[in-house]
């Protein structure tokens, strides 16, 4: 396996996030390999640590972003994941390409779709969604409504809030839709939509926000676009301005050499993640 930059982010209270992280890291030679899982699973995209509906005990929830309508569950003892033991569970309302979870509670998360476009640059509205789900069985209950997210433009995304007023934002939206722009420019054309590098959200995180009246301030990561502000290149942290939309009320800057978010997670007031091109 092959991490291509780790980083720890502190978490604080309010809007302030500071930056610790590793260097990168080279090959990892494990001697003891083993497989995630067995089909349906394919890819696994995102994970956090629940309770199992069952034993009480700890279960890591996967998605696999090839499936659009199911999760998977593991169990952990004693520290160790065993992998062979695989519970799928049904997820009640489709979402493709499902990059990032955000613990809300035990038995509660976020999914959210990457709100990317495909290989040839086309938008696809089933990636466009998020939805908040409860672990209950052998599936995963839809709590509220299914968001279907609005097109990607920092002025919907931003919707409120005067951009031009604040050095972050304003670089953040500039990037975002530069990206678009390409990307709409490149319909069709594989080669030149990778390189356009569009909006592409690969990581959520909820952090407890004990002097707030919401239980939660939710932050997705961005794999790409990356932001240039001062000839240097920056990966994307958007704040959500709450859970009943797609929009965002704040945004900050981690200098990750170049690289976007692959994986963010919370564990003991710490938030972890994982970079990469």
């Amino acid at each position: 396996m092959k991490i291509t930059h780790l980083f720890k982010l502190l978490s604080a209270l309010s809007l302030a996030l500071l930056l610790g992280w590793l260097f990168p890291m080279a090959h990892i030679k494990a001697d003891n390999v083993s497989t995630l899982g067995k089909y349906p699973v394919c890819e696994p995209s995102a994970v956090v640590k629940v309770t199992c509906p069952e034993s009480e005990g700890n279960c890591l929830l996967v998605a696999d972003n090839e499936q659009k309508d199911a999760l998977f569950l593991y169990s952990v003892s004693s520290k160790q994941l065993d992998s062979t033991r695989q519970s799928q569970l049904a997820l009640e309302k489709k979402i493709s390409d499902i990059e990032a979870i955000a613990k809300l509670d035990d038995n509660k998360v976020l999914l959210f779709g990457s709100h990317s476009r495909n290989n040839k640059c086309e938008i696809k509205a089933n990636r466009q969604r998020f939805v908040q789900a409860q672990l209950s069985g052998n599936q995963l209950k839809i709590i509220g409504e299914l968001i279907q997210s609005p097109q990607i433009d920092s002025k919907v995304l931003f919707q409120g809030l005067d951009v031009n007023s604040n050095k972050i934002i304003s670089a953040v939206s500039r990037a975002i839709d530069e990206a678009e722009t390409k990307a709409n420019q490149s319909l069709g054309d594989k080669v030149a939509c990778e390189q356009a590098n569009a909006f592409n959200a690969e990581g959520a995180v909820a952090i407890p926000e004990p002097l707030s009246l919401e239980k939660f301030k939710v932050w997705i990561g961005l794999r790409s676009p990356v932001v240039t502000l001062d000839a240097k290149n920056y990966a994307v942290l958007l704040s959500m301005a709450n859970l009943d939309n797609y929009q965002f009320d704040g945004a900050t800057l981690l200098d990750l050499g170049g690289r976007g978010i692959r994986e963010i997670t919370f564990d003991n007031n710490q938030i972890w993640g994982i970079a990469g091109g």
